[in-house]
């Protein structure tokens, strides 16, 4: 452990440095190109295809939509909060400037999805040192689940990205009243406020910011001072949205879907996972569609909080389900990248290992974080709070709900970020041994020269 205990030294404060051309410059450039290219690879061997009813689909038409000029409607034309507008809106600008073209969505992902390995390393980097951002983002560079997610119209790509450098700004704001403080918190909450319009899951992002300042040693008042420009930021971004949905939708929300998501999240006979909401308990009321929205959202928030009052000691037996289905099965991203069996491209014995692969690439990172949680590797352990407080904020939020594997996908790069000064140091552990006994079977310099000596007549 002593090779590992210099990790993070030199980087006393979370912030953003340049990064020279050297070993580890290039390294970084060869990790995005790498990523950039596997991405390029998947989308085109796989067949994805936005099909009717599912998320992609809605994207698709959604952004449609915005780049017509139609606005953000529904199928009937009218004003909807369904979906959060992040991802709808970032896809539309790429429709108008792109035309209607699918495809152009799953190059965004590519470029986007490179991009992230360098937010991954500047985020790693940081906290532990440059080897261990650089193995971190290579981990994700390669992680399987994230390239599967590229060829799909899903929001996980975009939002990972947004989320990550959200969550690069938080941890690279100097403490209140040193130099620069106020553009870095002011960025850092416009940041959280543009990943929660994609996915309202982002604003866990606002309790990081104690573990990020306290162990520092800032004090109380001035670690006040940062949250409130923070949330400065992010209501400036979020709150014309509510506002909007309040006078035009009648839900003052970020997305209605809340409404249906909390019930299936609580409710009687609930597994912690998503669930399709049967008919009679979403009963159509109205052949008008925005009617029909308006009430399902006050409908799910009243069940699931009756559920909650009547039976609590139900609702609390429901989170261990909802933690456990959280971080399953990352081998979904394989039927979703199939749309669920709508558009198969691969085959039984492909679709076999591509799981088996994804599925353990998933755990050995979820393996590599929690040792670097509790193993005292990387440096102190005060750099671990803000990484540990997003991964348990995101954790949280989706105990309210419920529970999916395809939610885990954007905390993966953090995971791996944790993980990678315990891979460094199991490697500096595996290589002691190999090393001390190739040097003890290596002539020495002496040896060789004696027998040199001895060998002339």
């Amino acid at each position: 452990m002593n090779g590992m205990s210099g990790l993070g030294r030199g980087s006393p404060r979370w912030r953003p440095a340049g990064v020279t051309l050297g070993p580890v410059g290039l390294g970084l450039l060869a990790v995005i190109a790498l990523a950039g290219v596997v991405r390029l690879a998947w989308v085109l061997y796989a067949k994805t295809e936005p099909v009717w009813f599912f998320d992609p689909w809605q994207y698709d038409r959604l952004a449609t939509a915005l780049a017509e000029g139609r606005g953000y409607v529904n199928e009937a034309g009218q004003p909807t909060a369904y979906y959060p507008p992040g991802y709808p809106a970032v896809l539309g600008v790429v429709y108008w400037l792109a035309g209607h073209r699918p495809a152009a969505g799953e190059a965004l992902n590519i470029v986007l999805g490179a991009l992230t390995a360098g937010l991954v390393y500047w985020i790693g980097s940081r906290a532990f040192g440059r080897p261990a951002g650089l193995l971190a983002a290579l981990a994700f560079a390669v992680f399987p689940s994230h390239i599967l997610y590229v060829s799909q119209l899903h929001s996980e790509v975009v939002f990972t990205a947004a989320y990550l450098l959200a969550l690069g700004l938080l941890l690279a704001a100097p403490p209140p009243g040193e130099r620069r403080w106020v553009p870095f918190w002011l960025a850092a909450g416009l940041a959280i406020g543009i990943a929660s319009l994609t996915r309202p899951v982002a604003l866990s992002l606002l309790a990081v910011m104690p573990f990020a300042l306290r162990p520092r040693g800032t004090p109380w008042s001035a670690l006040a001072r940062g949250a409130l420009l923070a949330l400065a930021g992010t209501a400036l971004v979020v709150t014309p949205w509510v506002i909007r949905n309040a006078v035009r939708v009648g839900s003052p929300t970020i997305a209605t879907s809340a409404g249906i998501d909390f019930w299936i999240g609580n409710h009687e006979g609930a597994s912690g996972l998503w669930s399709m909401a049967p008919p009679e308990v979403f009963p159509r009321v109205s052949t008008d569609l925005l009617e029909q929205e308006r009430h399902d959202y006050r409908r799910g928030l009243e069940l699931g909080w009756r559920f909650i009052r009547e039976q609590p000691l139900d609702a609390l037996g429901l989170l261990p389900l909802k933690a456990y289905h959280l971080y399953t099965d990352d081998a979904t991203a394989v039927t979703t990248a199939e749309t669920w069996g709508h558009t198969v491209f691969l085959s039984e014995g492909g679709r076999r290992v591509l799981r088996t692969l994804t599925d353990g690439f998933y755990y050995f990172v979820a393996a590599g974080a929690v040792a670097g949680l509790i193993l005292p590797v990387g440096g102190t352990q005060r750099r671990r709070w803000p990484l540990a407080a997003a991964l348990g904020g995101w954790t949280l939020v989706h105990l309210v709900f419920f529970g999916d594997p395809r939610f885990h996908l954007p905390v993966t790069p953090v995971m791996a970020i944790l993980a990678a000064p315990a891979w460094l140091w199991a490697a500096d552990v595996l290589r002691r041994p190999v090393v001390s006994r190739w040097r003890a079977l290596r002539p020495s310099a002496a040896s060789e020269g004696d027998r040199a000596a001895a060998s002339q007549p």
